[in-house]
């Protein structure tokens, strides 16, 4: 999947910005502060030091869809016996598909 790529007033909206201060951050105009920086790591699911060159990115980490992630997040909400239920269910067709 790679890394998302959000248009500018999307990804204002999300960090709580305006479009212009987004489009500023891009062409090098503007310095991010903390906030931002954190928003920036947790949107993208990497570490703030992997975001601000300290840390290489892990190539390593799977790619997940953010439609993926929608539906994982709304599992987490479940109470925990039908987030045990679904996982079973999950776990019977992956082996019945040879994907165990």
């Amino acid at each position: 999947m790679g890394v998302p790529n959000f248009p500018q007033v999307e990804l204002a909206k999300l960090l709580g910005v305006t479009q212009p201060m987004v489009s500023r951050i891009e062409r090098g105009e503007l310095r991010l502060n903390g906030e931002v920086i954190v928003k920036l790591a947790k949107l993208y699911e990497v570490s703030t030091d992997e975001l601000l060159g300290v840390k290489p990115i892990d190539d390593e980490r799977p790619a997940i869809s953010r439609r993926w992630l929608r539906r994982l997040k709304k599992i987490e909400e479940l109470p925990k016996r039908d987030q045990d239920g679904l996982i079973q269910t999950i776990d019977r067709y992956l082996k019945a598909g040879g994907k165990d």
